[in-house]
């Protein structure tokens, strides 16, 4: 099965929430995909919140983006310290520590069914993040051989690599069901403006923050939160001011750095062209990163305006080139090099709605 919910459904949709933790008692494997601040970590505590009090059953939220620092080594160690620790279950000395032996060692001595509830698995190295996966899908494969492994149900949340990492023939966690966050549409942005007490603004006032976030709850929560004297627009000149200082900002940069394919999105439409997806049915790796959205033609956009705005201050013709050069386009960096004035506008291109 795969959903694909709002951000507001997910923080409100008890039935989906029912759902989900209906089947992991079961032993079904999640993935939880969506941009980073889009409250993918709040489904999983919802999860967790849900299924504390269920009889015969252990459930543990991870956040891996505390073990992000380390290398392999502390990474296994650490983990297996805290799990043990969390599950009141007495640590051994396992040679040659492994993800494997860390929950091996876990499910034989669970009494009861487990739940883990994996968070934020893009700080994790790729090789990390694999081998977390395939083990997880040894255990899920092996059911019928160990009856422990029977016992566990998972969910792992991110965004760009474990969309690589659960989508495909060929991919480890394939075995999972798949949840896609996309942003708010406008009856949901209205709905969560009057969650965060704001409900006071006027109705053209809250479509007018609808129409330059396009939905990112993020953003909304953020220009919300510094809106003064100078409304909305003052809030967003000052958000754009910040730069990368702005958390969903740097994601943005380091997508366009490490995702191939987001970039290559990006370059096709500076360079005015239209990328269009080959199959519209799952999301894809631009979509995930939260820069992108696919329009009703099956073609990608900037998200919104705010994003555009930000691009087009921060990306010089330096910093655009270093990105081909990151990317191997030598010709399209040289050109960009060669440019002292800039030539290009994302902002100009971006859809008004």
């Amino acid at each position: 099965m795969e959903l694909s919910v709002g951000f507001f459904h997910l923080k409100r949709n008890t039935e989906l929430v029912d759902s989900v933790c209906a089947s992991l008692i079961e032993g079904k494997y999640w993935a939880v995909l969506g941009p980073r601040f889009f409250g993918k970590a709040a489904f999983l505590r919802q999860i967790e919140d849900r299924l504390q009090n269920e009889p015969g059953l252990k459930c543990l939220f991870v956040n891996l983006r505390k073990y992000a620092a380390l290398n392999r080594h502390e990474y296994y160690q650490q983990m297996y310290k805290d799990i043990t620790g969390e599950l009141s279950i007495e640590p051994v000395d396992i040679p040659r520590i492994t993800t494997r032996g860390i929950f091996e060692d876990v499910l034989n001595k669970m009494p009861s069914r487990l739940i883990l509830l994996f968070s934020g698995i893009e700080s994790l190295n790729e090789d990390l993040a694999r081998e977390l996966l395939l083990n997880l899908r040894r255990f899920y494969d092996q059911r019928n051989l160990n009856s422990s492994f029977r016992n566990l149900g998972a969910v792992v949340s991110g965004s760009v690599n474990l969309q690589r990492l659960s989508r495909g023939q060929g991919s480890p966690f394939n075995i999972a069901e798949l949840i896609f966050i996309k942003p708010l549409s406008e009856e949901e942005t209205l709905k969560f403006i009057e969650t965060l007490g704001k409900g006071f603004l006027s109705i053209d006032k809250k479509k007018y923050l609808y129409r330059l976030t396009r939905g990112h709850p993020y953003l909304i929560e953020a220009i919300l939160n510094l809106m003064v004297e100078d409304g909305v627009d003052g809030a967003v000149d000052a958000i754009i001011s910040m730069g990368i200082d702005t958390p969903c900002f740097e994601t943005i940069v380091k997508n366009l750095e490490r995702s191939r394919e987001t970039f290559r999105t990006f370059k096709e439409i500076i360079f005015n062209k239209q990328p269009k997806l080959s199959d519209a049915s799952l999301p894809t790796e631009p979509e995930i990163t939260g820069l992108f959205i696919v329009n009703e033609n099956y073609t990608y956009e900037i998200l919104n305006e705010i994003f555009a705005r930000f691009l087009d201050t921060y990306l010089d013709n330096q910093k655009l080139a270093d990105l081909f050069l990151l990317h191997g386009d030598w010709h399209s960096a040289k050109q960009y090099y060669l440019n002292k004035g800039k030539q290009w506008s994302i902002k100009e291109q971006t859809v008004r709605m």
